[in-house]
Parts: structure tokens; C-alpha cells; sequence
């Protein structure tokens, strides 16, 4: 294992101190073989700016970003598949900041070149399409918002399969845009998708199946369907239980839930009840 693979392994480990390490004794050997600025050092660089941002230091995580998209295009001009890259983790610091403007025109530069390189269907032309898509949603663009979240569910479809987590990640964010617009529908088709998806992949009674059933749920209960809500949140209940504990916060968190729907039923004193359950849960997990 090369010493950025140990910083990145370190990285992810949330080690950062350690990565900062081997990035810095990766960049000293990589300089004396072949000079400060070669392209073996990129990846490097890439990855210590990764770093920055995920320390918020974001001017360091810029001039990083900026050296290596300068290394790049001196050793072989521009739009190279790794130019593409840069440019969209480049963007994505500018969307981590808040500057969306220039995050928008880097997520659409890196889409041009990746295109370009490595094709229109491809995992990473995926990449700034969702980051769009992402941007778009959150400043309630959502017809943007929903054509390119379609245009990365396809690529992402065809290239990694439909239980890949970044597909099923996409699909969620369809569901989600779809609720915030109250296309009820269209979201429940969705939501079912990824519930069904995450049952195959991880089984009935892990975390990841019960955040898919509480968004099902929640789905229902904010349309008034509230025999279907109750439903879910019986089945999520139960897992819970079995999983958890009867006394544990996810079980608090979903008594809390079905009283909500509950009382929306008219039925006070079934929903006090389940209030008072959830209440004693949390206080002793609190003592």
C-alpha cells in the first residue's frame, strides 16, 4: 500500500491527523523523483484538499484545488478526465461554502469535459449531474432539479445496476423532491422502490430498511392516510423492539410518530398514552 493509500485510509477512518502525515511524506518522495509539480503528484493533492474541506478549512482546500487543475492543463492541456474531477470536487467545495453561482459553473464545466472523456453514460459523468441536481433542489429549482436527478438515476441504472447504493441514493432523491412538491404519487412509487431495494440488499431489520419504512410512513401520514401510516409504523415498532430493545430510542422515536398519527384519528387517549411510553423511554435512557 502506497503512503496516499495510508492517508486515505486514515481519511476515512476519520484519522486525519495520520492522513495529513502520509500525504505530506507521499508529496516529499513524490517531489525528489519527479519535481513538485508532476502529475504524480495530483492525486495527492486531490485528496489533502479533500481533507481541508472536511476540516472546513476551505482556502487551503481551494489553492490545492486550483494548483492541481494548473498542474493538469500544463501537462496535457485541457479536457482530460481528470480535469473533470478536480473541477467537480472543486465545485462541490463552492457548494459547501454556500457559493452556489460558482459551484453551478464548476459542476457544469466537469460535465462538458467527463462527457467528453468519458462518455455520456458513465459513473463519472453521474457525478456532477447529481451534484446539479442537488444544487438545483435546494434552491427549489425542481423541474432542474428532477431532469437531472433522472439523467444520473439512468446513467447510474446502466452503469452500476439498480441496488448500487449511489443508484438507490438516487432514486431516494426523487421520492424526496417528489414529496416536497406533493406529487404523493409519484413519491410513493419511489419510496417503494427504495424500501424494496434496501429489504433485498440488507434484509427486513436493518437501519437502513427502517429509515425507508419511517419516510413510507411519513409519506401516508402527511397525505391523511393515516390507517396506511399506522400500519407501517406498527411493523417499524415491532422491528425496533427486536432490534433495539423495548426501551430504546428508536422505539421512543416511532411511539412519538404513531401518537402524532394517532390523534390525527381523533383518538386522544390512545395517542397520550403512547406520548407517556415515549416520555418514560427517553428519560431513563437519559439518567
Amino acid at each position: 500500500m502506497t503512503l496516499n493509500n495510508f492517508g486515505i485510509h486514515c481519511y476515512l477512518q476519520g484519522r486525519l491527523d495520520e492522513a495529513t502525515k502520509y500525504y505530506n511524506e507521499s508529496l516529499a518522495i513524490i517531489g525528489k523523483i519527479y519535481g513538485p509539480d508532476s502529475y504524480e503528484s495530483v492525486p495527492v493533492f486531490n485528496n489533502f484538499a479533500l481533507l481541508y474541506e472536511a476540516q472546513e478549512v476551505y482556502s487551503e482546500a481551494e489553492t490545492l484545488y486550483n494548483k492541481t487543475l494548473v498542474i493538469l492543463q500544463n501537462c496535457f492541456g485541457s479536457g482530460k478526465l481528470d480535469e473533470g474531477c478536480i473541477l467537480n470536487n472543486f465545485g462541490a467545495l463552492y457548494d459547501f461554502e454556500g457559493r452556489f453561482t460558482e459551484a453551478e459553473s464548476f459542476y457544469q464545466r466537469s460535465l462538458g469535459i467527463l462527457e467528453g472523456a468519458a462518455g455520456k453514460i458513465h459513473p463519472f459523468t453521474a457525478c456532477p449531474l447529481d451534484n446539479l441536481a442537488k444544487l438545483y433542489d435546494a434552491k427549489k429549482e425542481y423541474q432542474s432539479a428532477e431532469n437531472f436527478y433522472k439523467q444520473t438515476l439512468t446513467i447510474r441504472e446502466a452503469t452500476l445496476g439498480s441496488h448500487h447504493p449511489d443508484t438507490v441514493a438516487t432514486i431516494d432523491s426523487l421520492a424526496g423532491l417528489y414529496r416536497i412538491e406533493r406529487r404523493f404519487m409519484e413519491a410513493d412509487i419511489y419510496c417503494k422502490r427504495v424500501l424494496e431495494i434496501k429489504e433485498k440488499i440488507f434484509g427486513p431489520n436493518h437501519s437502513e430498511t427502517i429509515l425507508s419504512l419511517h419516510n413510507l410512513a411519513g409519506l401516508y401520514a402527511e397525505q391523511g392516510k393515516n390507517s396506511e401510516a399506522l400500519f407501517i409504523y406498527k411493523k417499524i415498532l415491532e422491528i425496533a423492539e427486536k432490534v433495539y430493545g423495548k426501551d430504546s430510542a428508536p422505539v421512543a422515536e416511532v411511539l412519538e410518530k404513531t401518537a402524532k398519527v394517532v390523534r390525527n384519528c381523533e383518538d386522544e387517549g390512545r395517542a397520550k398514552k403512547l406520548e407517556d411510553r415515549a416520555k418514560k423511554i427517553l428519560a431513563k435512557l437519559n439518567k
